[in-house]
């Protein structure tokens, strides 16, 4: 069974591991240098055109042959939304 944990109890786990996070960075070096950090713009950057509607991100997108379709971009999001009809056409 699980105990219920504080809020306090909680700040202070995810305190620690920010603070862990934070050492374990600055001692492996994952901060890049000052010196390392360009002004210059990227040479392999790519524009992907967008649509935003009702606070979400739709992109044009197709799969080998199909018709282009909306899809939504949702990084947080674990299940498909593509249609049945879209991925067998």
């Amino acid at each position: 069974m699980l105990h219920p944990v504080s809020k306090r109890t909680r700040a202070r786990w995810l305190w620690l591991a920010t603070l862990t996070l934070l050492l374990e960075w600055s001692v492996n070096g994952a901060v890049p240098d000052a010196k390392t950090i360009s002004d210059e713009p990227a040479t392999n950057t790519v524009r992907v055109p967008f649509e935003f509607v009702s606070g979400r991100i739709l992109v044009s997108a197709r799969v080998n042959h199909s018709p282009p379709a909306s899809v939504m971009i949702d990084t947080g999001y674990s299940v498909n939304m593509l249609s049945r009809e879209l991925v067998d056409s």
